[in-house]
């Protein structure tokens, strides 16, 4: 049984999880009523086999800005498998933006285990992941009430 402590993305409050090497579990801040998934980690770093069927294999991400006192990113796992639709969704300030950016190869100096297409990332010469890589912005148009033209 693992015991750790969590804070919560968006009001930054605290608090304790329990559970076992690798078991997720719905978490919800008391404080904020924020939903969430939390991963515990496994025993051994690789404890779930990277799987080439899977397009993306993200194990125990983690990334902190230069200079920054909290990790943008911390100890974040998924896969997608090839043919997936994935979106990533929190509030801001979850480290959404940064985790695809690390993907992607616009930010360096991160740990934990990326691959794509079944090759680790830190493997590729001059990160040629965006060309496999596709970012979609969802965007609501204006209500007509709202112009962005100069009166």
């Amino acid at each position: 049984m693992i015991t750790q402590t969590i804070a919560c993305p968006y009001c930054k409050s605290t608090f304790i999880v329990q559970g076992n090497p690798g078991e997720k579990i719905d978490v919800i801040c008391s404080h904020c009523k924020t939903k969430g998934l939390f991963r515990f980690p496994d025993e051994t770093q690789h404890a779930t086999p990277i799987n080439v069927s899977n397009a993306l294999d993200i194990q125990n991400l983690t990334f902190i800005y230069p200079k920054a006192e909290k990790k943008a990113v911390d100890n974040v796992s998924f896969q997608i498998k090839k043919g997936e639709i994935f979106g990533f969704l929190g509030p801001n300030g979850a480290g959404k933006s940064t985790t695809q950016k690390v993907i992607i190869g616009l930010l360096k100096g991160y740990n934990g285990d990326i691959e794509m297409l079944g090759k680790n990332l830190k493997n590729w010469k001059n990160r040629p992941v965006r060309k496999h890589w596709r970012l979609f912005r969802v965007s609501q148009p204006l209500p007509k009430t709202h112009s962005t033209r100069k009166p």
